[in-house]
């Protein structure tokens, strides 16, 4: 959750509204551990099935001068489950220390040890990377710090108890091509100052009917590509009827003295049916963050 939340709050609750603050409050060099299980179900052809547990620890190092907020990011384990390739750790976790930028919300952002993480992606991947480095980035961002980004979806806001959110943004193309409209919403749901605790929902989606439109043209500029030969009217044919899904949402448990999401449990959906034939998957995520100390 990042400031336009904050900003947006000003805009759309009454004066008598009270909003809580809920800022990520860390003292510099403060560690912590962050664990994640990955439980991926697909539909299709060639759909994935597996589940991977992974451990890492963070240090936090505050803004300096010339350089903003940063997180450390040593990884520790990546297990997977029963009936998951053995290959999927390897895959799905970058087996070496990187430090990334993070914002107030500690949202991860670009690495800064971008030559060490670029030569350990291509030793995953087997291959020279050179002439493609922003996908090899992007791809080793996903393996370095997607518990951070889920994580991060519940900190650092502003909200009022029981008040809904709503944002319009963008989220990349599942298959490439423009990028697809979205709709944000957060919602604080409980508030417990004695407790220490807050709950916050958050919920991310495409329109239906728009989110197919778009697969559907991505996909029929993609077959043209691919196969001249077949005409404008077979192409409409074959995609008419098209319905896709595509959806996040997360439960956040924030402890109110550091701001972290000590729970996440999140779950995305991302699916296109074309011709009765449904192909996509279902991601869920159980993150769980301990209590940070100082170094």
């Amino acid at each position: 959750m990042k400031g336009l939340v904050i900003a947006v709050i000003a805009l759309v609750l009454p004066a008598a509204v009270q909003a809580e603050s809920l800022p990520v409050r860390l003292k510099d060099g403060a560690t912590w551990a962050i664990s994640g299980t990955h439980v991926r179900d697909g539909v299709g052809a060639r759909a994935q099935k597996w589940t991977l547990k992974t451990v890492k620890t963070l240090v936090w190092s505050a803004p300096k001068t010339g350089q903003g907020a940063r997180l450390t990011v040593n990884p520790v384990s990546a297990t997977v489950g029963p009936v998951s390739p053995p290959e999927v750790p390897r895959a799905r976790s970058l087996g070496i220390p990187a430090v990334v930028e993070v914002d107030d919300a500690l949202n991860p952002g670009a690495a800064v040890n971008v030559d060490e993480v670029r030569a350990a992606f291509q030793e995953v991947l087997g291959r020279d990377i050179r002439g493609s480095e922003a996908l090899a980035d992007a791809a080793a961002h996903a393996m370095i710090a997607s518990e951070l980004a889920w994580a991060a979806r519940g900190q650092g806001g502003e909200l009022a108890l029981g008040k809904t959110i709503e944002t319009d943004g963008v989220v990349e193309n599942p298959i490439g091509g423009p990028p697809i409209k979205v709709r944000d919403s957060y919602r604080l749901e409980s508030y417990d100052a004695t407790a220490g605790r807050a709950v916050i929902i958050w919920r991310q989606a495409a329109d239906s009917a728009a989110f197919a439109k778009d697969i559907v043209a991505s996909m029929a500029e993609r077959m043209k590509s691919t196969t001249p030969s077949l005409k404008p009217e077979a192409i409409q044919a074959a995609l008419r009827g098209a319905s896709g899904t595509l959806e996040s949402n997360c439960r956040h448990e924030i402890d109110l003295a550091t701001g972290l999401a000590l729970r996440a449990d999140c779950r995305t959906t991302n699916a296109i049916t074309i011709q009765g034939e449904t192909r996509g998957t279902t991601d869920t995520w159980t993150i769980t963050q301990t209590l940070p100390e100082p170094r």
